[in-house]
């Protein structure tokens, strides 16, 4: 059985961003994202990429009954600095034993203490090249653009990547 990850916001964006959503999806992971954060998705070209991919059945949009909606606000009230769409996240997370995929310090850091996995678009870029799906090439030119379109990533890890892929 595959592994099931579930994406947030921000790694959805870095993916389109990056124009490696498609490949991520490839993966041999079972990719969900909650309604929620799929609704947090508003640049319409964004959103082009996204939609297509959900109609396909590559990335599934989960939604929630009233009582899970209650266990997401208690997450949210607990943790004072993670939105509801990041506690839908977490929640669906915890719920399907899943990774949680998250560029979010404060999500990540709530994630690990609650004994959920949790990786960053590093990870996945890492997984991409690890399955063979980029090339060095495409891994060198994908992280300097990701150091440009998302400065808030470790500088060290950013470093230690383009020397293996940049060489």
């Amino acid at each position: 059985m595959q592994p099931v990850a579930v994406k947030d916001a921000n790694i959805l964006i870095d993916c389109v961003e990056l124009s490696l959503l498609e490949q991520v999806l490839k993966l041999s992971i079972t990719f969900k994202i909650p309604d929620f954060v799929w609704a947090e998705i508003e640049v319409p070209s964004q959103r082009e990429v996204i939609q297509p991919l959900i109609e396909l059945g590559s990335l599934e949009v989960i939604s929630f009954s009233p009582a899970e909606i209650e266990g997401i606000l208690s997450i949210s009230d607990a943790h004072s600095g993670i939105s509801f769409e990041d506690s839908s996240a977490l929640f669906l997370a915890r719920a399907l034993s899943a990774i949680l995929l998250t560029g979010d310090k404060k999500l990540r850091k709530v994630g690990q203490k609650t004994g959920v996995e949790v990786h960053g678009i590093l990870w996945l870029l890492d997984q991409l090249f690890a399955e063979g799906m980029i090339s060095p090439t495409t891994a060198c030119e994908k992280i300097r653009l990701l150091n440009k379109v998302n400065p808030r990533l470790p500088p060290s890890a950013i470093q230690d990547r383009m020397k293996i892929w940049c060489a």
